[in-house]
């Protein structure tokens, strides 16, 4: 055991265990945080994201779980099945 041989504990994330399975969920929760108390998003408004990576999936899980219409653009390269997870979670894409 590594506390043993170091004397020390030693402490590891697992970021493959966030609901999107991504370190951008983390990121997405920060955006949406900072973005509504500021008072750039609003309940009731749409939020607009265009992406190509990961983020858009964090995003539309925080969006959903909030209660936020989301709008996701990306390229013409992206999964179908990519597209499909985030029309699953309420994304429109």
């Amino acid at each position: 055991m590594l506390l043993e041989q170091t004397g020390s504990k030693i402490y590891g994330k697992a970021e493959f265990q966030h609901p999107g399975g991504s370190i951008k969920d983390r990121a997405a929760v920060g955006i949406f945080l900072d973005a509504e108390e500021k008072g750039r998003i609003k309940h009731g408004r749409t939020v607009v994201e265009g992406t190509a990576g990961n983020a858009d999936i964090g995003l539309a899980h925080v969006f959903r779980a909030k209660g936020y219409k989301c709008v996701i653009f990306m390229p013409n390269t992206q999964s179908q099945e990519k597209i499909d997870l985030l029309s699953m979670l309420g994304a429109e894409v």
